[in-house]
């Protein structure tokens, strides 16, 4: 099934039903802030900006590699908080850390390090947050969090949903009770 590849005139990486996705799950959730680890081209960002304007969420964006200056602006203009920033470097993982810990936060694992961004962040979470993996069954697995989602008791939302290649979402979801 095709699908539109861009949002807001820029490529995007996610398919349609992902941003679908993500809308449906956020309503249900209680979260304060968004951030998210890998902005790449920025589509999802910019989306994630435009949520964060309706919700009046707190939206940062983290990534190695800074993004085109148009997109820049764009992200301004919609007060996303954007970071240049390696999030495993001393500095970048205490700048995560207490972003996350200090309200219930929508967290996106998508940096290119999936399983050790999950595997360090996820801990931090408050009670009330929603953490996401893109790229599931592809570089991310249930053995690689296994551990991490049971001392948390995680709480998947819609699992079956995440490898339905109909949608193409590749995107896992929990809550943290």
């Amino acid at each position: 099934m095709a699908y539109n590849r861009t949002f807001a005139g820029i490529r995007a990486q996610h398919s349609a039903y992902t941003y679908e996705f993500i809308d449906e799950f956020l309503k249900h959730s209680k979260i304060e802030r968004i951030v998210e680890l890998g902005t790449a081209a920025g589509a999802l960002t910019l989306y994630f900006g435009i949520l964060g304007k309706i919700a009046n969420w707190e939206v940062h964006s983290f990534d190695r590699v800074e993004t085109a200056k148009d997109i820049q602006r764009a992200f301004k203009a919609l007060d996303i908080n954007y970071h240049v920033e390696n999030i495993f470097s001393d500095d970048g993982l205490k700048h995560v850390q207490a972003l996350i810990e200090e309200k219930p936060t929508f967290l996106l694992c998508d940096n290119g390090h999936k399983i050790r961004e999950f595997n360090t962040f996820v801990p931090f979470l408050l009670s009330g947050s929603v953490v996401a993996t893109h790229d599931w069954g592809v570089e991310i697995r249930q053995g690689d969090v296994d551990a991490l989602c049971k001392k948390r008791k995680l709480l998947p939302y819609k699992e079956k949903m995440w490898t339905e290649p109909m949608r193409d979402l590749k995107l896992a979801v929990w809550f943290v009770p």
